[in-house]
């Protein structure tokens, strides 16, 4: 069998008569670019987290907006819901916190160690028009949340270590779903009376 040997030009193999971008090129669509995050734009959803930081007297002290992944279980849940319906709508979603040293597609409840005690709680997100906000965005269409505000009372969150992500889940404990997860920059202490505070941006576009 004749090895067909490809012709490469700015970046672009001509194999049996098509060209593609070459594997080692930094184009859009080749392997180089996927492993380093330069992606052809096409018809998606991504989440965008905003977090930031306010200490007890109200001023803003960081801000962050970290890397997100969607969780196998939660790309599921969400497909599940919308097209065969077998799964259901939940009245709230809950948004908390964790100390994960890596996020993986596959994780699922529980995410992690939680904090404990000095006022730590998951924050609920109601599936409701009230705390979601749907609207046109650049031509496409995304869902805000609304604000959900962890503050730490009579000690540190949490109480030794660090946290070092957020989740959001369909439930307030661990018989629901992962839908996804944001690293944060670095790992976070809320000091007492401090305040650690996010929305949550999800957006269909093409």
């Amino acid at each position: 069998m004749k090895l067909l040997t490809p012709t490469t030009r700015n970046g672009w193999s001509r194999i049996q008569g098509l060209w593609l971008p070459d594997p080692d090129s930094k184009l859009p669509g080749s392997r180089k670019a996927r492993n380093e995050g330069l992606i052809i734009r096409s018809h998606r959803a991504f989440s965008r987290w905003r977090i930031w930081y306010v200490d007890r007297y109200g001023r803003l002290l960081w801000k962050d907006a970290p890397a997100n992944i969607f969780h196998d279980e939660g790309e599921d849940y969400v497909l599940s819901v919308v097209f065969d319906e077998t799964e259901t709508v939940v009245a709230a979603y809950s948004i908390g916190l964790d100390d994960r040293a890596a996020l993986a597609e596959g994780d699922s409840l529980p995410p992690g160690n939680e904090p404990s005690g000095n006022g730590y709680a998951r924050q609920p997100v109601n599936s409701d028009a009230t705390d979601w906000t749907i609207a046109p965005d650049a031509g496409d269409f995304q869902a805000v949340s609304k604000t959900v505000t962890f503050t730490a009372a009579a000690g540190p969150i949490p109480v030794a270590g660090v946290v070092d992500n957020m989740f959001l889940s369909t439930t307030s404990d661990d018989t629901g779903f992962l839908v996804a997860s944001v690293i944060l920059s670095a790992g976070r202490t809320i000091a007492d009376g401090d305040s650690l505070n996010t929305d949550i941006t999800i957006k269909l576009s093409e």
